[in-house]
């Protein structure tokens, strides 16, 4: 073989892994150039996919192709941002609740924001407010997670917080010292 056929070859391999990896008749093209109908941003923790107006069967086969993608890396909480949408699909409710079982296996978690008022009465009619989680921002995501994580390790305020108070006391009067106890 020569050189150029190895090299024909070897974008010819390439190129197939690309087409194997995004379904055909999923993306828009523009060009050469693959566009995705879902945009993602990375924050902190959370990894942020931009939904499109209208999630149809088509975004919907090519959110269920990317969730193996997006899975791999290592964020904790994974935020559907729903700003644009004005249409769900229907076939859309069982790839999200896919979506959320894989997750909890990692201790990873499903949210959305940015519902406009009218979707969102449509997720809670349908009954798919568990699954999509929504809740109003990136901030509430983060307290969220906090509580949830001391809710899951079994710490209770309410529980310890005596047994700190009556420690404070003991070694204010056995020992004669003065403590000032701080947030953990």
């Amino acid at each position: 073989m020569s050189i150029w056929e190895n090299k024909i070859l070897f974008i010819f391999s390439i190129l197939l892994k690309i087409w194997s990896c995004v379904p055909i008749g999923h993306c828009l093209a523009e060009g050469s150039i693959l566009v995705s109908q879902f945009s993602k941003t990375e924050s902190g923790h959370a990894l942020i996919i931009k939904c499109p107006k209208k999630i149809d069967a088509a975004a919907v086969d090519e959110f269920a192709s990317q969730i193996k993608v997006w899975i791999s890396g290592d964020k904790l909480d994974f935020v559907i941002d729903l700003a644009e949408v004005q249409y769900i699909s229907q076939k859309f409710y069982p790839v999200v609740i896919h979506l959320k079982t894989i997750l909890k296996k990692y201790q990873k978690s499903v949210y959305s924001i940015n519902a406009q008022p009218s979707l969102l009465k449509k997720i809670k009619t349908d009954g798919v407010d568990q699954a999509l989680n929504p809740v109003g921002s990136l901030t509430q995501i983060t307290s969220k997670r906090l509580s949830d994580t001391a809710k899951e390790s079994g710490f209770d305020v309410n529980h310890i917080n005596p047994f700190l108070s009556a420690v404070k006391n003991t070694l204010e009067i056995q020992c004669k010292t003065k403590v000032f106890p701080l947030s953990p």
